[in-house]
């Protein structure tokens, strides 16, 4: 998923040689860093670690890349994770707090639900079926794709 409006990880590059050894070692650059080393590499874990810890108001300027490292996060567990993973696991492994719910408390649960996630029925506590999660993934990513296509033409 491609972050529309945010500069590329070769700008951001050129951007931090340019400035000078001073400014590289403030703690937010490092940080900054960091993070974009995070999001190149698509490590969720330390995204979302670096997000927890980020210095004056980075976390903000983290959240542009939230959604799309919360989908490549879920797509990476169900993979790694057969065949089951607890709900609880991804929700606390993605950082969904509970002041991003809406007022139903529907925040996680509607990601979840367009991510096209199956929950296994009758599991105690609630397991997320890794395989059928992503075929119905790959099956959602068509559907966009095609809807697309449409819009083009």
């Amino acid at each position: 998923m491609k972050v529309t409006g945010a500069p590329s990880n070769r700008a951001l590059s050129k951007m931090l040689q340019e400035l000078g050894k001073d400014i590289r070692q403030h703690e937010a650059v490092q940080h900054a860093n960091r993070v974009r080393e995070a999001v190149r590499d698509d490590n969720y874990v330390a995204f979302f670690r670096l997000h927890e810890e980020a210095p004056f108001m980075g976390a903000y300027l983290m959240d542009i890349y939230t959604q799309s490292m919360r989908v490549k996060g879920l797509r990476t567990m169900c993979r790694a994770y057969r065949p089951t993973i607890p709900v609880d696991t991804v929700r606390e492994t993605l950082v969904f707090d509970d002041d991003e719910e809406d007022e139903e408390g529907q925040a996680f649960s509607t990601f979840l639900q367009e991510q096209g996630v199956v929950v296994k029925e009758g599991s105690d506590p609630p397991q997320i079926d890794t395989k059928a999660s992503l075929e119905e993934s790959r099956r959602l990513d068509k559907v966009k794709e095609e809807e697309l296509r449409q819009k083009r033409f």
